[in-house]
């Protein structure tokens, strides 16, 4: 028989092969290219870490609106309902102005910078909730809203790293563990809300944010990846010159109205 080092050996060996097919399986898994496997990962740990400080922090914001709207005075009967109700109202028109321009910047100015100013601006969301000892702050933490897309900066990012036929592939696994994110942050932001002060719950979303910082500055491209290879060559340079009278352009269309339409109604359901 085999001596017990050898054995370990021998076991340590195996183990390593499989960690290297895992390795090697995952740009088809995730959907890019195997050269970007580095970056989408790390893209895909960020957008994780960001989702889970988002989804963290929707228990807690309600009733820490509840609480700061009878702090400041206003008794009348379901007074915190109403600033809720325009506190979210804010938060989706500052989404409204902001998507549209940081489209733009990250198709112009290139995908890192529009990440980390969509991070940077999370960075400063979450540090006004956990300083939030009056209402005003609480509307005020919205503001930052306007450029905090990283989610749809992500999306543009994987799929510069993956090709035409696996772009679907890539942005699906990306919702993945978005949706992970929400399964656990939920949860887990109820839970923390029963135990500790709201405030101090949003530094969580404070370190959670710093980490996805850090991890773009360290990881991510600093310029434009090259779009995939089966993309015609004159769309390797195009940039998009963004006017807001396109967005009225595009509601010509009767898709773009029909889905919109959808999408309206939808989210008034949701949101209500």
């Amino acid at each position: 028989g085999m001596e017990p080092n050898e054995v370990q050996c021998n076991m340590r060996a195996c183990t390593l092969q499989r960690l290297k097919r895992i390795w090697k399986a995952l740009p088809r898994f995730l959907g890019v290219r195997d050269e970007m496997i580095r970056p989408a990962f790390i893209i895909i740990v960020m957008m994780f870490v960001q989702g889970l400080a988002l989804k963290l922090a929707h228990p807690i914001q309600p009733f820490l609106m509840s609480q700061l709207v009878k702090e400041a005075g206003y008794t009348e009967d379901k007074a915190d309902s109403v600033a809720y109700g325009w506190f979210r109202s804010v938060t989706h028109a500052a989404e409204l102005l902001g998507g549209p321009m940081m489209g733009s910047l990250s198709d112009n100015w290139g995908r890192k910078p529009a990440m980390l100013i969509s991070l940077t601006a999370a960075f400063f969301h979450f540090l006004c909730f956990s300083l939030a000892y009056q209402l005003w702050v609480m509307f005020a933490a919205q503001i930052p809203t306007v450029l905090m897309h990283p989610k749809q900066t992500s999306q543009a990012y994987l799929a510069d790293f993956s090709t035409v036929a696996l772009r679907t592939v890539a942005i699906g696994r990306l919702e993945v563990q978005h949706d992970i994110a929400g399964l656990l942050g939920g949860p887990l932001g109820g839970f923390l809300g029963g135990r500790m002060e709201y405030r101090s719950i949003f530094w969580f979303c404070v370190a959670g944010i710093t980490i996805t910082i850090v991890l773009g500055v360290w990881g991510l491209p600093s310029h434009n990846t090259a779009p995939a290879t089966d993309q015609p060559a004159e769309q390797k340079t195009t940039k998009v010159k963004f006017k807001c009278t396109d967005i009225f352009q595009l509601f010509r269309v009767r898709n773009v109205q029909l889905l919109t339409l959808f999408l309206v109604v939808f989210q008034l359901g949701v949101g209500m």
